[in-house]
């Protein structure tokens, strides 16, 4: 978060002005999905969660304007969290939705 302030001292017959904003970037992690695969980075046959994160821009601690989603893939195992496409995300999530039925 960052701040930002504008100050006018009241001399003779000027007014005083001031402005405060908080503003900042937020992020928002949604879980899509969990499934068991090999990690092509540690070799471990492990759990991948599939997330979609929205970063927004904020003013005054409220979300207001979305600037990016992207969806990521964390091993487990290692940690390692790479940058899927929506469309695989979005595969992998309905491939685990079809193995529940």
């Amino acid at each position: 978060m960052q701040l930002v302030t504008r100050r006018m001292f009241h001399e003779g017959s000027r007014k005083v002005v001031g402005v405060f904003l908080i503003f900042g970037i937020v992020s928002n992690d949604i879980p899509l999905t969990s499934q068991w695969t090999t990690c092509q980075y540690c070799g471990n046959q492990a759990e991948h969660q599939m997330l979609k994160q929205t970063r927004r821009i904020s003013l005054f601690f409220i979300p207001l304007v979305p600037i990016g989603t992207r969806w990521l893939d964390t091993c487990t195992a290692c940690g390692r969290t790479q940058e899927i496409s929506g469309a695989q995300a979005r595969a992998a999530a309905a491939d685990t939705q079809s193995q529940l039925r």
